[in-house]
């Protein structure tokens, strides 16, 4: 994995951004969050918080989002990546 850019040490952009490309696989599905919690087990107010900036969930509940998706959480993560 690349290193993070000087302005973001924390990662919190870069987990930022994957947020947001799950919040697109999932509306690529035409899934409400509501949907996403169902498939995935992750609780609706965790996917809403999130997807509104409101909390940074931990990587396993990203990657419980990502399997729901049948997205894999690398290809989230090489996406995010072309853009630093």
């Amino acid at each position: 994995m690349s290193a993070l850019p000087e302005d973001d040490p924390d990662g919190l952009r870069y987990v930022a951004r994957v947020i947001e490309l799950i919040g697109e696989q999932r509306e690529k599905r035409g899934w409400s969050s509501l949907k996403l919690s169902e498939v995935s087990g992750v609780h609706h107010s965790v996917i809403s918080r999130a997807e509104n900036g409101e909390r940074i969930p931990g990587v396993p509940v990203l990657v419980r989002l990502c399997r729901a998706l049948d997205v894999r959480f690398s290809d989230l993560c090489r996406e995010v990546e072309k853009s630093w």
